[in-house]
């Protein structure tokens, strides 16, 4: 891609994911920018799920301001099938686990990237025909 680096998404990274986050790092580069979740709004959170602070991480990404809307994708070891089913009950929008390769993470998370794209520009074009139609009645 050769978008310019303020037009990629941007994707927020939480805690550690047992040393993946470098591979994410390598994988990501092209189609996104990697950047810890104080850095500003961002277009997808990954979130380090393995353990007990992983709990602590996904309830904070959920509760926290500023991130409502935002989708949280999982990463984790080992999942039970129970737990990955709660956390997308909770709002989690994908959990990963390894085996992790390029192909199979890109085409997991390049979609929550596009959808969010997508629907920015949604947002941004009602906001635009809102002004327009409050202009126009105006007059």
């Amino acid at each position: 891609m050769n978008e310019p680096d303020h037009a990629r998404p941007r994707v927020a990274i939480l805690g550690e994911a047992a040393g993946a986050w470098q591979a994410l790092r390598d994988w990501l580069a092209p189609y996104a920018r990697l950047e810890e979740p104080g850095s500003g709004p961002a277009d997808l959170m990954l979130v380090d799920a393995t353990g007990p602070a992983g709990e602590e991480r996904l309830a904070w990404a959920r509760q926290a301001p500023g991130w409502r809307g935002v989708p949280l994708v999982a990463l984790a070891n080992e999942v039970p099938e129970a737990q990955v089913e709660a956390w997308l009950s909770q709002g989690v929008a994908d959990v990963l686990s390894p085996p992790w390769s390029e192909r199979r993470v890109l085409a997991r998370l390049l979609p929550h990237l596009q959808l969010q794209r997508v629907s920015a520009l949604l947002r941004e074009g009602s906001r635009r025909f809102d002004a327009e139609l409050q202009q126009r009645t105006r007059e």
